[in-house]
């Protein structure tokens, strides 16, 4: 079974988009909600004033993947919509869109953060969603793994400081920054801890090996990690 990713982000009107053509990529768009666990959901309408809008979506196992399949699943939508859908899709307006796009070239912008805790992935991603005037491909610019923030930083390692007596902040800085993702981060560290599948065994192991906690906390934390 595959991993959902969780993305959030922007998507963007690139090029001099007539009236018409952002009607159709309204329609569009809004139709790439599905009725199953992939695609994405804007919060808002394109418009002269507005041409850029925020969104959040999910893939399998990436966002990207989502994207990259996004011109197949949109045909499928239109032949096979979900019952009662408050957003269905005709033939003629995507084949318009594409149509549109392709001639007057135009295109649609993506840019999104996306996070799959389980295997850690923590991405953000720039891109376009372009048109040779049968199908919509999707293009990656840049990718890249955004770091800690400062205060995300910050927070972890006041936590594991409470396992020492005497913690060694810049030693404890650098083993967090090289085994732990911003990824799993959340303002609930104990709560998600293990539930989020943060430290493993194996984790655990190798900060009692590197720091040799001694504390009731990290006494509390390894009978905690024995309910998981």
């Amino acid at each position: 079974m595959a991993n959902i990713s969780s993305a959030y982000g922007t998507l963007a009107l690139v090029g001099d988009w007539p009236e018409e053509a952002i009607t159709l990529a309204n329609q569009v768009v809004k139709s790439w909600a599905f009725h199953g666990e992939y695609g994405l959901s804007m919060w808002d309408d394109f418009s002269f004033e507005q041409e850029e809008i925020e969104f959040s979506g999910s893939g399998r196992w990436s966002f990207a993947d989502t994207l990259e399949h996004l011109d197949a699943w949109t045909w499928d939508w239109i032949a096979n919509p979900a019952p009662n859908t408050d957003h269905p899709l005709e033939e003629e307006t995507y084949t318009a869109l594409l149509r549109a796009m392709a001639e007057e070239d135009l295109q649609l912008a993506v840019s999104f953060r996306d996070r799959e805790p389980d295997t850690g992935s923590d991405v953000s991603v720039t891109g376009a969603l372009q048109s040779d005037g049968e199908r919509l491909t999707f293009v990656v610019h840049a990718e890249e793994a955004p770091g800690w923030t400062d205060e995300q930083l910050q927070s972890a390692v006041t936590l594991f400081s409470t396992y020492l007596s005497d913690p060694p902040f810049d030693a404890l800085t650098d083993w967090i920054q090289d085994h732990l993702s911003p990824a799993y981060y959340t303002e609930e560290w104990l709560e998600d801890l293990f539930t989020g599948a943060y430290l493993t065994q194996e984790l655990l192991e190798e900060f009692e090996a590197a720091f040799s906690p001694d504390t009731p906390e990290w006494d509390a934390l390894l009978e905690q990690a024995e309910l998981f």
